[in-house]
């Protein structure tokens, strides 16, 4: 696999290239604005195909980021609790979809640290959530449930002080209506909107 920072060298020399090729008298006051807004453009057509894929970005190797990633693949998930080694290999599998590669020790640290609880759902083979909230439920079941939840989604898209979303209302009534911390409430909420909304 290409490292990152192969790929972006390799598509400025592209850029390079037709622009000289196009217009060889050009000069770099004039080039490096094009340059720069053809970047722009290219990494914001790569986050919007990434997004649509569902493929989580990771900014960062820390446990807590890769426990993030973990939340949203709930097949990984499943794994974490009585098949490590399979999760582990399956989060560096996977993790290196974006161009980041994350080495054996990250990924078993990640893993861990979603099985601890730095994370708001432990993994579960349970049922489809029922009405009320249950501490054992599985990401995937858990964020679903906030989806259930109209005292909470209502929350979220009334006016917020900026005017967007009103994530702050949406987590004092998830915390309201589970056994969540703040931080786990947070948590639980900005992956149902990053799923629903």
């Amino acid at each position: 696999m290409q490292h990152p920072a192969e790929r972006e060298a390799e598509r400025l020399r592209i850029i390079l290239t037709t622009l000289a090729e196009a217009m060889p008298d050009m000069e770099l006051g004039i080039a490096a604005p094009i340059i720069f807004e053809t970047e722009k453009k290219t990494a914001e057509l790569e986050r919007q195909q990434v997004e649509t894929a569902g493929i989580f970005m990771l900014p960062n190797s820390k446990p807590e980021t890769i426990a993030a990633f973990i939340e949203l693949q709930p097949d990984i998930a499943d794994l974490c609790v009585d098949k490590k080694i399979n999760a582990i290999k399956e989060v560096r599998s996977r993790a290196g979809a974006d161009g980041t590669f994350i080495g054996l020790k990250e990924a078993k640290e990640g893993v861990e640290w979603f099985v601890s609880g730095g994370h708001f759902a432990v993994p579960t083979t349970s049922a489809s959530p029922p009405g009320a909230w249950n501490p054992t439920f599985t990401t995937a079941e858990a964020v679903e449930w906030v989806d259930l939840q109209p005292e909470i989604t209502d929350a979220y898209d009334s006016p917020g002080f900026s005017g967007g979303p009103n994530k702050i209302q949406a987590i004092k009534e998830c915390r309201a209506m589970t056994t969540l911390g703040l931080t786990e409430a947070k948590d639980l909420v900005e992956a149902w909107a990053r799923m629903y909304r």
